[in-house]
């Protein structure tokens, strides 16, 4: 991205890796130069191993919600309830036993409100119990003794060092990581999270009229208050202003 301060790159990168082997994640931002070679800006370092094995399931955040399709499309390959399911086992933990707006977690029952999960049609409700089972995941940590915090879906933010200068933060990178099992199924297609690009439209406003504007002018003759007013806008700048009649 040329000369920005605050770049937007939009880009996604994937990547096969083995642990232990590949374990260490490092991220650099150089600075591109026409003449000669390229200067490095900083660098991040992410452990992914620690976070493939970390008991907060670190992989892939946790959606806000479930959608089965759309451009917000559940990604992970494990579906809100084969994961509550597995946290279940993997905690020796009764369950997930799903009822009406209900599931039952070991001795830990959760209950959601009639209008939050709403049952459109007989077809849906797979989808519901997905939903329910998202909710659940969301709040694992209040599950006694195996429950932790879960890490949601989120933008993570880790400042850039320079080698050079130890210890003086370069700035930052925002990203998000999402680790997948290569014997699981894939996962759905990768966000696209590149800029926008610009698309030309007409723009018209129509001053239709104006009230209680205050009017600091007095008549000559009757000393009513009255005033020359107009109104002017622009979008760009002043350079391409435009104003009603005065």
């Amino acid at each position: 991205v040329s000369k920005q301060l605050n770049p937007v790159f939009g880009k996604c990168f994937e990547i096969e890796a083995s642990f232990p082997q590949d374990s260490l994640l490092t991220l650099q931002l150089y600075d591109w130069d026409l003449l000669g070679s390229d200067d490095l800006i900083g660098e991040s370092k992410i452990d992914l191993e620690n976070r493939f094995y970390s008991k907060h399931r670190a992989t892939s955040g946790l959606a806000t919600k479930y959608d089965p399709c759309g451009y917000n499309k559940w990604r992970d390959p494990m579906k809100p309830s084969q994961i509550l399911t597995k946290l279940c086992k993997e905690g020796k933990l009764d369950g997930p036993q799903f009822g009406y707006n209900r599931i039952r977690v070991g001795d830990r029952a959760f209950s959601f409100n009639k209008e939050q999960f709403v049952l459109e049609s007989p077809t849906a409700h797979k989808i519901h119990e997905e939903k329910l089972a998202l909710a659940v995941l969301h709040h694992w940590d209040q599950i006694p003794k195996v429950g932790c915090p879960l890490v949601p879906e989120h933008i993570e933010t880790r400042a850039l060092y320079n080698p050079d200068k130890p210890g003086i933060e370069q700035g930052k990178v925002e990203l998000w990581v999402d680790m997948f099992p290569m014997d699981m199924p894939l996962p759905t297609l990768q966000v696209d999270i590149s800029p926008r690009k610009p698309s030309n439209w007409e723009l018209r406003v129509i001053i239709w009229n104006t009230d209680e504007v205050v009017l600091e002018d007095d008549a000559f003759f009757t000393g009513e208050k009255m005033s020359d007013i107009y109104v002017k806008g622009w979008l760009k700048g002043p350079e391409d202003v435009q104003s009603t009649d005065v």
